[in-house]
């Protein structure tokens, strides 16, 4: 079957009678086809030439266009200067010579970033795709790209270009082939609006019904759209930009600085589900936005349109959502659990715009991602516009004021509601309204608040306001919304359950309560109620069971109580062997056992011990910096001759020799009957080898997504808790266990870890490491104090514990301030200086380091003072940190943990000061530490 004619295509959509006019819609892309018409240059596009245009183009057998052969159409005469319908080798000479700015013959990266800024137009684009081909070229041959074309590449770019024969005209195919070929360059800059993506967005804008092919129906849309007059011919003035094109908007006058300071407007709902059930309760449109940070449109849609009222104003026909792949700040929530909205966006917290991605992917991207794009669906799911890849931001203007419901009235105020009227909405403002009513509720209106939020019968749920009660300063209501997640684990997420099972008491009634919601999940097929695929995953509830079964349950391997036993009536000997100083006496002794084994050498003892002497020798050549691989691998050879009274020290071999898998093996045949002599060093390794080979097993299984075995988790706690209670366990024990028991969210039992390990090493910096960040996790910042007091209630005469107590406490005024709680942060500063201070009391040594974060602190804090309008305050602050500063010099220039320096805090402080009128003299001060 022949493809439709092109010019009866043509003549049916294009030639009409006169009659009255279209509305115009102007853009770039119909400017540009209108113009690649006209042949004979004169400014005016006629019915004729229009005629010839759109047949020398080829239809498939779907009726569509090729995308290549209508951009090179479109872009040919761009670079067709004498307008003879053909492209020169000469033509293209005078486009490096325009980018060529100082003449040298070549176009560096200095050149193409100018001509990109200040060069207007598609020509731009299509000039600039042409010398970035020539980058690289060498003889007609591709090297390097380098981002500079030089003039040997350019020649030989241009002269590889196949002509017409007898002429220097470059066959019209050329312009295709370099079309086809900007996909595989690239450039430095993703975000730039460069050739590539300019021809992505021209393929996205001819493509005006958004159904993936260009189609006759496309470019007559563009052309006729032009045809003011309707009269068939596009004239000049119909051709050239009007002075107010339709959907554009002025130009924001604002800064992009100045705009930060406004509040977003855009009325984005938290979910898929909230918005699919408010479409249908209003009748209103769906609005898909998608944004990306560091794309030029996207920042503009982000900090001018989305805080534009008029702009909010067509946002408010439609039901909204968002898609926004960046995390932007590393907290959703604050230490009591009320959410910290997205700064560019408002209303929602990051990980809803980043959760809300895969599903609006698969309804409705139709396999294409891009940003920023505006998705228009209908009530009844019909697509009504899909915009994206376009120059002209007016266009989504144009769309929402088309297609927006229009209703006089907006949501109701939330104010105006009941509670049950606020407990069925999953409007935005009323869940906002509804938790901020349940902050401020005495604690008898919280615990029937948190009772219904998960109501079954309910449309709506509200796993917020059970966040809210896992995180309330009553025990109560914490209780309460323990209770809510064990009830109905399918409509929360995954930290609200670690949260609710951290605040019990793994033998408690209340635990076993939600492992068994949790174990009901699994088993029964109830949805989970949570949209958008961020709700409780069934692989990862299965996985958390097995973890919390096998931290309870006995191991099958290692009986850490047996153990004890022993240690008890044996102490552990202590292994003084496997220094670089050992390695001449392990050489020694390898050889009076060789001597020995010579008499029997099938003697399984004495080729045991053999293999103990290698390991020796192996570990002191190591120590001493050479490779002990001769040694390790006799170790296993001789192990494995002795059978099993060489299980242990084959266990050990091959761990050193990083066979994991025959490690474990070993090792787990080799304890039970070890154990029976655990005073011994060789059972301590191996302990440590079986912890470390079944751990590996877990994360293997963790990555895979597959099942995880209690068992396994059984075997790796209990070989931790045996490696324990030897005296020479070490700090890297501790740490191995603490990162296991994080990897499996055992929060409660990895908090106990830690908290006795640092009792056991109370000079670790990577213990206190951990002891901060887990009761910033469990406690937030004020709970510091509280873990510190126990710690050094334990530690009594310590210095070391108080010190990094002090610490501590500015780590946790710095979490406080990013989660924004500037009254904790300031008391967390306070504590910072209070408790640095009694540090050097009870140790002088410590007076420079107590100095240097007691300055970091004062800082800090003088930051969030200047902000609160105290500016006395926040100038004396700063002074006490410069006088602090005297016993640490090099603390003014350090940078604390939110990236600023006590010298830049000054002069933040002095600024905000200027800005706003303050006194003189406070300014001055701040001029005077400068000056010292």
């Amino acid at each position: 079957m022949h493809a439709p004619s092109v010019l009866a295509l043509v003549l049916a959509t294009f030639l009409q009678q006169p009659g009255p006019a279209p509305s115009q819609v102007w853009s770039p892309t119909a400017a540009l086809v209108g113009h690649a018409a006209d042949a004979d240059r004169d400014g005016r596009t006629t019915q004729a030439e229009w005629i010839r245009f759109a047949s020398g183009l080829r239809l498939d057998s779907r009726g569509s266009f090729d995308r290549v052969e209508v951009q090179a159409a479109l872009l040919r005469p761009l670079l067709d200067v004498d307008g003879n319908g053909r492209v020169a080798r000469a033509e293209l000479d005078g486009v490096r010579a325009r980018w060529d700015r100082n003449g040298d013959g070549n176009v560096d990266a200095a050149e193409f970033e100018t001509g990109a800024r200040e060069f207007d137009g598609e020509a731009t684009f299509v000039q600039e795709l042409v010398l970035h081909l020539a980058d690289g070229r060498t003889g007609g041959d591709e090297a390097l790209r380098d981002g500079i074309t030089t003039a040997d590449e350019w020649r030989a770019f241009v002269d590889s270009q196949p002509t017409i024969a007898g002429s220097d005209d470059l066959v019209p195919s050329c312009v295709m082939t370099w079309i086809a070929s900007a996909g595989r360059l690239e450039f430095a800059d993703r975000n730039a609006f460069s050739p590539d993506v300019y021809l992505l967005t021209l393929a996205a804008e001819l493509d005006v019904d958004k159904d993936g092919a260009i189609r006759p129906d496309d470019l007559e849309a563009l052309v006729v759209g032009l045809d003011a007059d309707g009269d068939g011919t596009l004239s000049s003035a119909e051709l050239a930009p009007p002075p107010d094109p339709v959907g554009a908007r002025p130009r924001f006058e604002r800064s992009v600085e100045e705009q930060r300071l406004l509040p977003p407007l855009a009325p984005f709902q938290r979910n898929l589900s909230d918005a699919l059930l408010l479409v249908e309760r209003t009748g209103k449109p769906l609005l898909v936005c998608v944004n990306m940070d560091g794309e030029n449109a996207s920042e503009e849609l982000a900090w001018y349109r989305y805080r534009d009222p008029a702009f909010a104003d067509l946002m408010h026909g439609f039901v909204c959502v968002l898609a926004s792949p960046d995390r932007r700040q590393p907290f959703d929530h604050d230490d009591r659990g009320r959410r910290l909205a997205d700064e560019r966006f408002g209303r929602l917290v990051d990980r809803e715009h980043i959760d809300i991605e895969p599903a609006l992917y698969a309804r409705y991207f139709s396999g294409t991602r891009a940003a920023p794009r505006h998705v228009g669906v209908a009530p009844d799911g019909t697509i009504l516009f899909d915009i994206y890849l376009v120059q002209d931001l007016g266009v989504i203007d144009a769309a929402l004021a088309k297609h927006g419901v229009r209703a006089d009235e907006r949501p109701r105020p939330a104010q105006d509601l009941s509670l049950d009227e606020l407990l069925a909405s999953p409007e935005h403002a009323h869940r906002a309204h509804l938790e901020a009513y349940f902050v401020e509720a005495d604690v008898t209106r919280r615990l029937q608040l948190v009772r219904t939020a998960l109501e079954p019968a309910r449309a709506v749920c509200h796993p917020e306001l059970v966040r809210l009660a896992l995180f309330d300063p009553d025990a109560r209501v914490r209780t309460e919304g323990a209770a809510q997640v064990a009830a109905r684990p399918g409509a929360v997420t995954s930290d609200l359950v670690l949260r609710a099972l951290s605040l019990h008491a793994p033998d408690s009634e209340a635990h076993r309560a939600i492992l068994a919601g949790l174990r009901r999940f699994t088993e029964v097929r109830e949805e989970a109620t949570v949209p958008d695929g961020s709700g409780l995953d069934r692989e990862w509830a299965r996985r958390a069971l097995a973890a919390h079964a096998g931290a309870r349950e006995a191991s099958s391997v290692v009986d850490p109580k047996r153990v004890a036993a022993r240690l008890a009536v044996a102490p552990a000997v202590s292994d003084t062997t496997g220094s670089a100083a050992d390695l001449e006496p392990a050489i020694a002794a390898l050889k009076q056992v060789e001597a020995v084994l010579d008499g029997d050498p099938k003697d399984p003892e004495l080729l045991a011990w053999y293999a103990a002497a290698c390991l020796r020798c192996g570990r002191a050549t190591l120590a001493g910096g050479g490779s002990p691989l001769f040694f390790f691998q006799d170790a296993k050879t001789y192990a494995e001759r002795a059978g099993d009274a060489g299980l242990a020290h084959l266990a050990w071999a091959l761990w050193l020799l990083s066979d994991f898998e025959g490690a474990d093996a070993a090792a787990e045949r080799a304890l039970p009957t070890l154990l029976d002599r655990a005073e011994q060093p060789l059972a301590l390794e191996v302990l440590r080898v079986f912890a470390r080979t079944r751990t590996a097993a877990v994360y293997e299984t963790i990555g895979a997504n597959a099942k995880l075995r209690g068992e396994l988790v059984a075997d790796v706690l209990a070989a931790h808790r045996a490696i324990e209670l030897y005296p020479s366990a070490s700090t890297a024990d501790a740490l191995e266990r603490i990162s296991f028991l994080g990897a499996l969210e055992l929060w409660r039992d990895q908090s106990a870890a830690v908290e006795a390990a640092v009792r056991r090493d109370p000079a670790s910096a990577d213990l206190h490491a951990w002891l901060r960040s887990v009761v910033l996790r469990d406690a937030g910042s004020r709970g510091m104090a509280d873990a510190y007091a126990r710690l050094e209630d334990d530690l009594e005469g310590v210095a070391v514990a108080r010190w990094y107590h002090g610490v501590a406490e500015l780590f946790a005024a710095e979490h406080a301030v990013r989660v924004r709680d500037t009254a904790a942060a300031l008391e967390a500063y306070e504590a910072c200086v209070r408790v640095f201070e009694a540090a050097v009391a009870s140790e002088p040594a410590y007076v420079g380091s107590a100095a240097h974060y007691a300055a970091l602190a004062r800082a800090g804090a003088a930051r969030i003072l200047v902000d609160a309008g105290r500016f006395e305050a926040s100038v004396a602050a700063l002074e006490r940190a410069f006088e602090r500063a005297l016993d640490a010099p090099a603390a003014l220039d350090s940078r604390d943990g939110l990236g600023t320096t006590p010298r830049e805090a000054v002069a933040l402080v002095r600024a905000h000061l200027v800005a706003e009128g303050a006194d003189a003299a406070l300014i001055e001060r701040l001029y005077a530490l400068d000056a010292g």
